[in-house]
């Protein structure tokens, strides 16, 4: 079984969210599972260790789909890059299935739905399982307007489209 995994970030070295993904993403390695980590673009607070564009760290095989940071971008920069980064990893996950056996699984660790809804629109298109990882429960840091309209979008008609859902908290 092959299992791709949607995500941004900082990998193989990041924060708690990184050492978390990479904990359990080694146990599937070591179950036998391929496990190919997209990254949709370097995080604003990338970490030095990750410093190279591509790679297999532990078992698992990374890459970004764009190697650029916006930190200190215009907001127009910004928009551009997030949509230039969905694109190419989406031609990225094309490439990926066309290699792979039958037996892909797709992971989305994004919780934004610019970010989520287009790979699961995909998936279900291509007939592919999809499942979704939270931290906590989405409603815990949703207090703002737009934070409320996008977690009533995101719960209405994002979440019911997933073949599975599970949600690490305490």
């Amino acid at each position: 079984m092959k299992l791709v995994v949607i995500t941004t970030g900082s990998y193989p070295y990041g924060g708690a969210a990184t050492n978390r993904h990479v904990s359990y993403l080694k146990g599937l390695v070591e179950l036998g599972v391929k496990v190919h980590l997209l990254i949709l673009q370097k995080d604003n607070h990338q970490s030095n260790l990750s410093n190279k564009s591509t790679g297999v760290f532990q078992g698992i095989q990374y890459e970004y789909a764009t190697w650029h940071s916006t930190a200190n971008a215009h907001l127009f920069v910004k928009i551009f890059s997030k949509l230039k980064a969905l694109w190419v990893a989406k031609k990225k996950l094309i490439r990926i299935i066309e290699d792979s056996d039958p037996d892909l699984r797709l992971l989305i660790l994004t919780t934004k739905p610019v970010e989520t809804y287009p790979f699961l629109k995909f998936a279900k298109k291509k007939g592919i399982p999809s499942f979704h990882e939270r931290t906590e429960y989405p409603f815990l840091n949703s207090t703002s307007f737009i934070q409320k309209v996008e977690l009533t979008y995101y719960l209405k008609y994002i979440i019911p489209k997933f073949d599975g859902v599970f949600v690490i908290t305490h």
